[in-house]
């Protein structure tokens, strides 16, 4: 099993699974309450044939978690296999040979304690207790960015637009919609989002948006008039300004996994 360390957190999974089974057979991986199914099928299959490769998303809080991996055929169940992305990531701290990722990993790890005490998750254990304390990375005032909105769409206007950090850090633009939604259309690039109404607005989320291109800014176009572009930094600086002491630790944290996912992306 491995780690993906270039801008997501997910988990890697490469299992050898005899051929008489694999096409009955499912991988089911467990991460906290979440449950992932999967059947082994040819679509797993690496390219050199001879494994299967799962892959499941670990949200920051959940780096402690334990997940738990079995092969079920039928009513039939192999042994369940354990892991934790914190003690994959120890594993990593101590092997020299991997020292140019050693700062990334540290970084993860402390962005992901930062989140056990946001979210409350398992906060007696937290991942980054090993960890030695550095000094905390300053989220710079420069990086903040007001949204900007070009054209207009009749009946419809941008209400608003956050961060979301789960299994997959994601931007949510929200709109007040006083027309009917299907006459709109929301797209970034070749990507077309389907909206989701919610307490009187409406939003679209644009997900997957990885550590190395928080800064980047991403635009969304309602039927290609009207234009919303918005830095994911923007929350990144306005919550460190105003928001609680715990949200402020979480986002320096978060800035600082940033830059350390930059340094090591732009080293590789």
């Amino acid at each position: 099993w491995s780690l993906t360390l270039r801008g997501d957190l997910n988990v890697n999974f490469r299992l050898r699974i005899d051929d008489n089974i694999c096409q009955t057979a499912q991988v089911v991986i467990t991460v906290d309450e979440n449950t992932f199914r999967y059947p082994v099928g040819k679509s797993y299959r690496d390219a050199a044939g001879d494994s299967y490769k799962f892959t499941v998303p670990v949200a920051a809080a959940q780096m402690g978690d334990t997940i738990c991996v079995q092969v079920v055929n039928g009513e039939e169940a192999g042994p369940v296999m354990e892991y934790s992305v914190a003690e994959y990531a120890q594993e990593i701290l101590r092997d020299e040979t991997l020292s140019d990722c050693h700062g990334l990993v540290r970084q993860m790890l402390r962005y992901g304690g930062a989140a056990q005490t946001y979210f409350n998750h398992n906060p007696e254990n937290p991942v980054d207790a090993d960890i030695a304390e550095e000094e905390t990375q300053i989220v710079p005032q420069s990086w903040q960015q007001p949204v900007a909105v070009n054209g207009a769409v009749e009946g419809i206007r941008f209400y608003g637009a956050t961060l979301l950090y789960r299994e997959k850090i994601a931007v949510r633009y929200y709109f007040t919609v006083s027309g009917n939604i299907e006459d709109y259309v929301f797209q970034s690039g070749d990507a077309i989002y389907t909206p989701v109404q919610k307490d009187g607005l409406w939003y679209v989320e644009m997900p997957d948006i990885l550590i190395q291109d928080l800064d980047e800014s991403l635009s969304l176009t309602v039927n290609d008039s009207m234009q919303v572009v918005y830095s994911p930094m923007n929350y990144i600086v306005r919550m460190n300004q105003k928001g609680s002491e715990q949200t402020k630790a979480l986002m320096q944290a978060l800035y600082s996994y940033y830059l350390a996912a930059e340094a090591y992306v732009k080293a590789q």
